[in-house]
């Protein structure tokens, strides 16, 4: 029998604990837009014409959560890489920040909790938990591309003075996913 050779393949970043937190927070973004999309479409089902700008507002909810819905699951699918889109996750997290804004601005802390409003009251609260989910998203993200941008200028910078440490490939000290880089520090040949 054959054996494949893995020994090309990379670990993903943070290894099988940062898959698993990675795939927990993308299960939870989908949920979160999952369930703003059934308040705000029931909302725009049973909507009347006496506000016009209302109507526009849940549209615009609906998109958003549906956008999400699309990145987070896009960003399940196995061997993509989504740490490069981290700014497209500061765009999500822009976009929810202006829907609990709008939703916040007409319908935290205002009377009545007919079912309406309590509904409204809800779908707001759950435009900030997305709001949160996609800025974590953005900023792990981000912190996971600057290091990688850095690790790779450091060893380009002394790659003739950088081993590998604790058995270590090359490819995986470039690429971030093993050991720590000695910021400016030449690491002496062993």
């Amino acid at each position: 029998m054959v054996k494949k050779s893995t020994s090309h393949r990379s670990t993903p970043p943070g290894g099988r604990m940062g898959m698993i937190l990675r795939s927990t927070l993308r299960s939870l973004q989908i949920l979160v837009g999952l369930i703003v999309v059934g308040l705000y479409g029931h909302s725009l089902g049973t909507y009347s014409d006496s506000h016009p700008s209302h109507k526009s507002a849940l549209v615009y909810a609906i998109v958003i959560a549906i956008l999400s819905i699309i990145t987070a699951a896009a960003s399940l699918v196995p061997y993509i890489r989504s740490y490069r889109f981290f700014a497209w996750d500061a765009v999500l997290f822009v976009l929810w920040t202006a829907l609990f804004g709008v939703f916040a601005k007409v319908w935290i802390g205002r009377g009545g909790y007919d079912t309406e409003g309590g509904r409204m009251r809800a779908a707001t609260w759950f435009d900030l938990v997305g709001m949160l989910l996609w800025l974590i998203s953005a900023c792990g993200k981000s912190s996971v591309l600057a290091a990688r941008i850095l690790g790779r200028m450091v060893l380009i910078k002394y790659s003739g003075g950088f081993h590998v440490l604790e058995g270590e490939t090359r490819q995986e000290y470039a690429h971030g996913t093993g050991g720590c880089l000695s910021f400016g520090r030449r690491v002496p040949s062993v």
